[in-house]
């Protein structure tokens, strides 16, 4: 399932070998040395003895077993003719003969006569001799992606500290990422479970599962690892533990970004999204809160903030028919009055007005609140504070009371 992310040709051999044809896939890799270094890196991962390269994947396998890094089509012959004979496939039963023939190396295999080597062999060591050396062409049943992904793995080791499955859950991560490339796909939801060893409490279930969601549709396992570890160092293990196991909750597919060949432009918003995941998964989802437009005569009631449901927030279809303030007080300030005018820095001028709210009278039971509003908005200018959105109150106790509720930038 890693593989399948760099080339759909994969082949699982019979001889505990991985064959991955990459040579129609090297310019969208960067190129041979770019795939290599990356292949190479991820391949500790999941404890590759040895990755070589050739013309074919038998005479790769060949110089896998030599330690052999690679060869091109030019040298083949010249490479493998100086390898052990061992390093053949299917050799095994035949090796003690041929060393009594003085025949050590492949190219002392080729040299030997093919109808003699025929009659006294069969045809099992010529033909593998032939697939190295690229003479004979083999076909490959290529590995397909299962229609689910769920992957488990046994640990060297019982862990009691759950940040320490991040490092097991690295090899299971790389795998989904390359089964969603395979799928064209990626995950907005993950289940990472593990089960518990035989000596836990009795009182404690044999398995426990997390499930970690992400805002957008994603198979970068830097990503999926990062926001994995936020919340395993939030977990307590209620045992040792000696399986973790992985899958794929919900999928969604993932276009191109503008439907052309080679894109030049980054998803816009897409890094944000990911930085809010990861904040959600370190402090929790109260953490991450969204304003809520409210159908509401109230000034002070228009928004609304909310926990991030990731439902979609109503709009409004009619703009206010008066303008807005820019920034409000938490609390309006009661403003002095002489001759009838309200005073700021200095006397008033009311330029708009009035605005009549009276709403909120469900809300006048609440205690300390500003439920029911009767008020007349007015748009003043001051002489050095600039255009204000003032009131004036309607209702006992302060009817007749002019307050400053907000200022235009």
């Amino acid at each position: 399932m890693w593989a399948l992310q760099y080339t759909p040709k994969v082949v699982l051999s019979a001889n505990d070998a991985l064959f991955a044809e990459v040579s129609s896939c090297l310019r969208l890799w960067g190129g041979f040395r770019k795939l290599s270094k990356r292949l190479d890196e991820e391949a500790c991962t999941f404890d590759l003895a040895q990755a070589s390269w050739g013309p074919n994947p038998f005479a790769g396998l060949c110089l896998s077993h030599a330690d052999v890094r690679g060869a091109r089509t030019a040298t083949l012959a010249s490479v493998l003719d100086g390898l052990p004979v061992e390093c053949l496939v299917d050799t095994n039963a035949v090796l003690p003969t041929l060393n009594q023939l003085g025949c050590y190396t492949l190219g002392h295999l080729r040299a030997l006569p093919r109808a003699g080597l025929s009659r006294r062999f069969g045809r099992t060591v010529l033909d593998a001799l032939d697939r190295a050396y690229g003479t004979l062409k083999a076909a490959h049943s290529w590995v397909l992606p299962p229609d689910s992904f769920t992957t488990s793995l046994e640990l060297p080791q019982r862990v009691d500290n759950a940040g320490a499955l991040l490092f097991a859950a690295k090899r299971l991560v790389l795998a989904l990422c390359g089964w969603l490339a395979a799928r064209q796909a990626g995950v907005t939801a993950i289940t990472f479970g593990w089960l518990y060893d035989t000596m836990r409490a009795r009182d404690v279930e044999a398995e426990g599962e997390l499930v970690v969601r992400t805002a957008t549709a994603t198979r970068d396992p830097a990503y999926l690892m990062r926001l994995l570890g936020e919340h395993l160092d939030r977990t307590v293990l209620k045992g040792p533990v000696n399986t973790v196991k992985l899958g794929a909750a919900q999928l969604d597919a993932i276009p191109h970004p503008d439907g052309v060949l080679f894109p030049d432009k980054v998803k816009e918003g897409e890094a944000f999204e990911q930085c809010i995941e990861v904040i959600r998964a370190r402090l929790g989802a109260s953490s991450i809160l969204v304003s809520a437009l409210q159908d509401d005569a109230r000034v002070g009631h228009l928004q609304r903030w909310d926990e991030d449901s990731g439902t979609t927030r109503m709009a409004l279809d009619i703009p206010p028919r008066w303008p807005q303030p820019t920034w409000m007080f938490r609390e309006p300030l009661r403003l002095l009055v002489r001759g009838n005018r309200p005073l700021y820095q200095g006397p008033l001028e009311l330029l708009a007005g009035p605005h009549r709210v009276n709403n909120g009278w469900w809300d006048c039971h609440r205690q300390g609140g500003d439920g029911w509003q009767r008020r007349d908005y007015w748009l003043a200018r001051s002489p050095s504070a600039g255009n204000l959105w003032i009131y004036r109150e309607l209702r006992s106790p302060a009817e007749g009371d002019w307050f400053l509720h907000g200022v235009f930038s």
